[in-house]
């Protein structure tokens, strides 16, 4: 086949399918792989085995962990470090309140201790050196 397309030549254009959606079944939670996690540490946040995480997701037997893959989790899984539930009920508090300590604070500030033999380190320095 040539660059450009020619009068009366057929090309054959393959029928896509639409892409299918996933019901999401309320008696199994989710979580969204995040980027550089493994099965170890999605066994230490979630709790579940590889073995475990592949029986409930039959695809990543096949596939292997992707970042912002969707997995099912068990419902009750109350490890989920990452996730938080939180609902805003329209008050506010003031923290002024909440305070206990009245007690002097001791502060430091701690300076750079001979500052002037700092050597900086910059691109163009670099670039000078090689």
């Amino acid at each position: 086949m040539g660059a450009v397309l020619q009068e009366g030549q057929q090309i054959n254009v393959p029928n896509l399918e639409k892409e299918e959606i996933k019901k999401v079944d309320e008696t199994y939670g989710y979580y969204k792989v995040l980027p550089k996690e493994g099965f170890y540490r999605l066994k230490l946040k979630l709790g579940l085995t590889q073995e475990e995480l592949e029986a409930l997701n039959p695809e990543l037997k096949e596939t292997g962990l992707k970042v912002g893959m969707i997995l099912k989790t068990p419902q009750g899984n109350t490890n989920l470090a990452g996730v938080v539930n939180a609902s805003y009920d329209g008050t506010s508090s003031d923290l002024k309140m909440k305070i206990k300590d009245y007690g002097t604070k001791h502060i430091a500030v701690m300076l750079p201790f001979r500052l002037n033999r700092v050597e900086f380190d910059t691109t163009a320095d670099t670039k000078k050196k090689y």
